[in-house]
């Protein structure tokens, strides 16, 4: 069966009918105030047709149709210190001009924070900088499958990037 087969013949609430029951189906407007709601206004009813679904309808089908869960993020960058900001901004957009997806939080966290927050939104790496690898020119990264960690100079780091996209 189809995705849009799926999403057709799953139990869509789309409302409630102006006698008060709910409509179980995408589609079912028989229930519909909108011939009275036309009528109101003045025009007549026309035939057409529409669709409408819920976000949380349409992630279930997704899923049911076998989807993947996750959104695809590469690398979450872990910042922490004023100094940190901009170099974390300046190697967020190196990354990403590499075609890398990449997460950056606009807002300075605790590592132990962001480490979990890049571990719910599923990224495969965490790329920390803090006061530390600014003085030592580089960047700590962690492979968050495994909890494998190292230290990389900005072109080792993206090397070791993008190999790990093919691998």
């Amino acid at each position: 069966m189809g995705l849009l087969a799926r999403i057709r013949d799953r139990d869509i609430t789309a409302g409630r009918g102006h006698n008060g029951r709910a409509r179980a189906r995408a589609g079912d407007d028989r229930e519909a105030p909108v011939p009275f709601l036309l009528a109101l206004l003045g025009w007549t009813p026309r035939d057409a047709v529409g669709f409408a679904i819920g976000t949380d309808r349409l992630i279930l089908s997704l899923q049911e149709a076998g989807a993947p869960a996750s959104c695809g993020l590469e690398v979450y960058v872990a910042w922490m210190g004023v100094q940190a900001y901009p170099a974390a901004v300046a190697l967020a957009r190196k990354l990403r001009e590499h075609d890398l997806s990449v997460e950056l939080p606009a807002q300075e966290m605790k590592f132990g924070k962001s480490l979990n927050l890049a571990d719910r939104l599923g990224a495969r790496f965490a790329v920390i900088l803090g006061d530390d690898e600014l003085a030592a020119g580089q960047f700590t990264v962690k492979r968050l499958a495994d909890g494998d960690q190292r230290k990389l100079s900005e072109a080792e780091l993206l090397e070791y990037l993008m190999k790990s996209r093919t691998a």
